[in-house]
């Protein structure tokens, strides 16, 4: 049987994804905890109003708690 070099092309790619995919799981929680704290973080250079520093920190807290909470449960899902 003979198979073509875009077989063979797709082949590396669809294994390639999937490598990239399954080391993606490890560094989800991290990259998400990171993004929440980064929030207010940005906030207090972007914009002077405590207002939205606050909502950002809200966001932050509850994000990362949502996020540890999913992991702990649902590691399949994140």
């Amino acid at each position: 049987m003979r198979v073509s070099i875009k077989q063979l092309k797709d082949k590396r790619t669809q294994a390639a994804l999937n490598e990239l995919f399954s080391l993606s799981d490890y560094f989800r929680f991290p990259l998400l905890i990171i993004i929440f704290l980064a929030l207010p973080l940005a906030s207090l250079f972007f914009s002077p109003n405590r207002e939205l520093i606050a909502f950002f920190c809200l966001l932050s807290v509850i994000g990362t708690l949502i996020t540890a909470v999913l992991l702990c449960t649902h590691k399949r899902f994140l």
